[in-house]
């Protein structure tokens, strides 16, 4: 079982973490654990528990826990916005999006289906 993580936590595999301050990082984190539950799939009653007003078919996956720091992650960039929607720093630009590809794949991963056409 997986633990959501916290401003204690996350410095581990975020070191850019410990740069900001702490409520703001328990915020986003607390957001991204939001967003992540909100995009998870329903689950059947029974076999999971509640966390946090949504139902997890697992106690909290560790794909979930993966997004919610990617989420948090991209919620933080997403400060550094420029007027025009990019975030740059030298020649590199990110334009950050909310609940990204990789976000959404971490919560409701794709499965491989042959089609016959």
């Amino acid at each position: 079982m997986a633990e959501w993580y916290t401003p204690e936590t996350v410095v581990e595999v975020w070191p850019d973490a410990d740069g900001i301050p702490e409520a703001l990082l328990a915020a986003m984190l607390d957001i991204a654990r939001g967003d992540v539950l909100a995009y998870a799939p329903a689950s059947v009653e029974g076999s999971g528990e509640w966390v946090d007003g949504y139902y997890v078919a697992e106690a909290v996956p560790n794909r979930y826990v993966h997004a919610q720091l990617r989420q948090a992650q991209n919620i933080w960039r997403a400060d550094s916005i420029t007027v025009t929607g990019n975030a740059s720093e030298g020649e590199f630009v990110y334009t950050p999006h909310p609940l990204d590809w990789h976000v959404k794949q971490l919560i409701r991963p794709r499965r491989g289906a042959p089609t016959v056409g």
